[in-house]
């Protein structure tokens, strides 16, 4: 990753930031227009599971979350990161950044069991399925800690 030489670069770079997370909310509800008739029909009236549950969580906790990365993504008027992580930090109870985690977790759970169910379950790759999810959280942890580090550094 290139680092930014200039204020107006990293402000050029935020923009569009902004630009794809608002996009990225209208492809989302435009998905949620076209699919609502399939999802009242296939998963609406049915016995409660566990497979509903993460898909009711990756259905609509997305749409809490992407709103919540649009409103942080507006909220930093001087373009710098210490901004940015200090209204993170500030304006956004643990139940908004629970449930953005909650989002990703339920739709990659579910990835996890069409993956699964398409391929008979099978016992060595639900096994596989699981050390890649423990592997990659570690991962995602060990690295948020040493990018919450380093962000202490921010100018």
């Amino acid at each position: 990753m290139a680092i930014l030489t200039s204020s107006q670069e990293f402000l050029s770079d935020l923009q569009i930031t902004k630009y794809f997370n608002v996009a990225f909310l209208g492809i989302w509800v435009l998905d949620y227009c076209v699919t609502f008739e399939d999802e009242v029909r296939w998963v609406w009236g049915r016995k409660w599971d566990y497979t509903r549950l993460i898909f009711i969580f990756s259905r609509y906790l997305p749409f809490f979350a992407v709103i919540v990365t649009i409103c942080v993504a507006m909220q930093n008027p001087n373009g710098n990161c210490k901004t940015y992580n200090s209204v993170w930090e500030a304006d956004f109870p643990p139940i908004a950044k629970a449930a953005c985690a909650l989002a990703i977790i339920s739709t990659e759970a579910l990835l996890a069991l069409r993956t699964y169910a398409f391929w008979n379950r099978s016992k060595k790759l639900l096994v596989c399925l699981l050390v890649c999810a423990a592997l990659f959280i570690a991962v995602a942890f060990v690295l948020s800690t040493k990018i919450h580090d380093s962000q202490s550094s921010c100018e």
